[in-house]
């Protein structure tokens, strides 16, 4: 696995239990990256046919969809997943009555 998930995923998991994720990786190289901060979801994917991307999910999200971001380099994708979460995380969450 690249240094660049390695890094990422150590840094994620310093953030529980405020975040939840979950790695899947593929035969071809591909990997896979579903995180939960709060309220909010992203995805992230890597591989060698699909190229680097990041998404924020929403509840109007269709499954399987592009994602927003394409990155050339894995460590500009993994800086920008790991901005999303933190800023999730340091989001206070609204409570309802």
């Amino acid at each position: 696995m690249p240094p660049e998930i390695l890094r990422l995923l150590s840094a994620l998991h310093s953030l529980e239990p405020r975040v939840f994720l979950r790695l899947q990786t593929f035969n071809l190289g591909g990997i896979s990256i579903h995180v939960t901060a709060g309220h909010r979801s992203f995805d992230f994917f890597a591989g060698p046919l699909s190229g680097i991307g990041v998404s924020e999910n929403h509840d109007d999200t269709a499954p399987f969809t592009a994602p927003d971001r394409y990155f050339d380099d894995l460590a500009d994708a993994t800086a920008h997943l790991l901005s999303l979460v933190r800023e999730s995380v340091n989001t206070p969450q609204s409570h309802a009555a």
